[in-house]
């Protein structure tokens, strides 16, 4: 699988081992039967140089391997060159990692009265970040971090609407993922299912009362209407103060005015 190292060298096929009935110059028949009685292990593998599942992969060709001595209680009838024989073309082949979608934030919220939120984010578990060793013994770090993404293409929760129960919390039941994304989604497999192993729900929340703000403004203009017909009355009464002022000055500049007229006539006579 990929991001992990070789696997164990594999077993061995030994061709050649003798199962068969012999007959000697005197006639006598014997049964030779070595099978199990032979065996022979692989003391290390080469193959091509490969770590992915894209290309050059995902298929790499075993090269050479060198062999153990052969065991077994019939190992003495047989020899061995010491080489694995590839005759048959092995191969080793990496498979896909599988990775784990799970909702980056499982707390999301929502004001009542307003729709679900936009979908959110995701956190991928089982991205490789690690050195792995093939059979050469070459070690290669293999980090993909930021390098595979996955995306929600919908979400699924129990039904409700309301802070009030049965809310304010609903559980997120399932999701349906997209592909994967990335430079390196290519060695990655993913179910296409979200887990909610981390227990994901939305919470409704209360919205924001603006009465208060609204009576408050009535009140200020309810203020306001009284300030200003306060101030009406102030100036009406002002004019009327106005008009008694000059209504009590009329007698003293109608009295000077007839004094005024009544110096004329003497000074002609003088």
């Amino acid at each position: 699988m990929y991001g992990t190292n070789d696997p164990a060298l594999p077993g061995l096929t030994l061709a050649g081992v003798v199962n068969t009935t012999v007959t000697d110059w005197n006639g006598t028949p014997t049964l030779l039967n070595d099978t199990g009685n032979v065996t022979q292990t692989l003391a290390s593998l080469a193959r091509n140089a490969g770590e992915t599942v894209t290309a050059p992969g995902p298929t790499y060709a075993i090269t050479s391997g060198v062999l153990n001595a052969l065991g077994g209680s019939a190992a003495g009838n047989y020899s061995t060159s010491g080489a694995l024989s590839v005759a048959n073309s092995p191969t080793l082949t990496i498979t896909t990692a599988p990775v784990t979608a799970t909702i980056a934030t499982p707390g999301q919220t929502k004001v009542y009265g307003t729709n679900d939120p936009a979908l959110p984010g995701l956190t991928l578990a089982g991205v490789v970040n690690t050195t792995v060793t093939d059979w050469n013994g070459t070690p290669t770090l293999l980090n993909d971090t930021g390098n595979v993404t996955q995306t929600l293409a919908s979400l699924a929760r129990n039904a409700g609407e309301t802070v009030t129960a049965p809310g304010p919390t609903y559980a997120i039941t399932s999701g349906v993922l997209n592909a994967l994304g990335g430079s390196a989604a290519g060695n990655y497999s993913t179910s296409g299912a979200l887990s909610v192993a981390n227990s994901p729900t939305l919470t409704i929340t209360t919205a924001a009362g603006d009465g208060d703000d609204r009576d408050a403004g009535a009140d200020k203009g309810v203020r306001h209407e009284r300030s200003g017909a306060a101030g009406a009355d102030a100036r009406r009464g002002g004019e009327h103060d106005g008009d008694r002022l000059e209504r009590h000055a009329d007698p003293a500049q109608r009295h000077g005015q007839r004094d005024a007229d009544a110096g004329e006539p003497g000074e002609e006579r003088g």
